[in-house]
């Protein structure tokens, strides 16, 4: 019993012995009970014809004998030949289903192995995926089930070697400048010690970010919605934003937003600044001096639209793919500030879709700008 309770080999055989059994049960069982009786009609009804012939008054008390040994002999050669019929059914049947029951389990085997692989952190095997059957979707979804895993193991080992790099410039700037003032060969002055000021402001903004970030992709983060003028709070982030762009000369073109009607959407105030704030300081870092960025709002599908236009360094088409995985940048040399953290673009999106929204980027080459776009569905909870 235990070893039809663990092996589905074997209760899948059972099952097909059980149906070759119950099969043969009723064969048996309608031939012994309704063969004799259809054999006795037929032979009562030869009977009564004999009856009707004169001058015969024998020949129905033979009939009678013969019919009994002939139903004796029908019977025993019935069960003679539902005998061999059940032998050589229960062994074409018995070789078959074991063909069936091996055909089932091969693919299982296969799956069995390539999970036991996934289990041990090995996501680069995948199954072969023949026909359109439950096996067949079953290894798809083993296998998409491995890219994702594969994928999340790449990023967290990109994440941690992107983290490391990131907290090793300041640190060892830092370490330098302590150890230097420690020997004596730096001097407190009041320059050193705003640029260890600086450098620590950074580590703690990194900090910051990584985070805000995992809040956000954990779901963990939790703020209240209220209906917002979308219109307005994009005006207003861009006023905050406009000394720096000034300071960088470079146009912060938010006029068109002036014209346009005010639309409505439901959402965190201080997260939806958060967003348009690092998209802009964004286009900021990537926009040469003496270019342009523009902002526009349209309505589309009952979805607000916010455009953020650039004249920068653009993009590649990877650059387009990737531009939202945490740490990733543009070539540094394409870049006039490359202080940026490699984060917001990530927070911004994930913050995006916290709200119902998405966050897409554009662009039509290296040298000719990029376009990001904010969409958030209109209306108020």
């Amino acid at each position: 019993m235990k070893t039809i309770r663990d092996h589905l080999f074997a209760k899948l055989l059972l099952s097909y012995v059980a149906v070759i059994a119950m099969g043969a049960i009723v064969l048996v069982a309608a031939a012994l009970l309704m063969t004799p009786r259809v054999y006795q009609r037929h032979m009562d009804i030869g009977g009564a014809l004999i009856q009707t012939t004169p001058g015969q008054p024998n020949i129905m008390r033979n009939m009678m004998t013969e019919r009994n040994r002939s139903v004796s002999n029908f019977r025993a050669g019935l069960l003679d030949a539902i005998g061999w019929s059940l032998l050589v059914s229960g062994v074409a049947a018995f070789g078959i289903s074991i063909f069936f029951s091996r055909q089932i389990l091969r693919p299982l085997d296969k799956l069995n192995e390539i999970t036991r692989q996934i289990a041990n952190g090995d996501y680069g095997h995948r199954l072969q995926v023949e026909g359109g059957d439950e096996f067949a979707r079953l290894a798809a979804n083993v296998n998409a089930m491995s890219d994702k895993l594969q994928n999340v193991e790449e990023t967290r080992i990109r994440m941690i070697g992107d983290i490391s790099h990131e907290l090793r410039t300041p640190l060892t700037i830092l370490g330098g400048y302590v150890e230097g003032m420690a020997d004596g060969v730096v001097a407190p002055s009041r320059d050193n010690l705003d640029l260890m000021g600086r450098e620590t402001a950074r580590l703690t903004r990194l900090v910051g970010e990584l985070q805000e970030l995992s809040r956000v992709e954990s779901g963990d983060s939790t703020f209240h919605k209220s209906p917002i003028g979308l219109v307005s709070l994009v005006m207003e982030v861009c006023r905050q934003l406009q000394p720096l762009f000034v300071d960088k000369q470079v146009v912060l073109d938010a006029q068109p937003l002036a014209t346009q009607s005010e639309l409505v959407v439901s959402a965190n105030t201080d997260k939806l600044t958060q967003i348009f704030t690092n998209l802009l300081a964004n286009a900021l870092q990537y926009s040469p001096a003496g270019s342009r960025v523009l902002l526009r709002v349209i309505e589309q599908d009952k979805m607000a639209i916010v455009d953020i236009i650039d004249q920068g360094v653009g993009l590649q088409q990877d650059d387009v793919s990737k531009v939202f995985e945490r740490f990733y940048r543009v070539d540094r040399s394409r870049a006039r500030n490359g202080s940026g953290s490699g984060i917001g673009l990530s927070i911004a999106r994930a913050l995006a879709r916290q709200h119902g929204g998405e966050i897409s980027a554009s662009s039509a080459g290296l040298g000719k700008g990029s376009t990001f776009r904010v969409s958030l569905p209109i209306g108020s909870e």
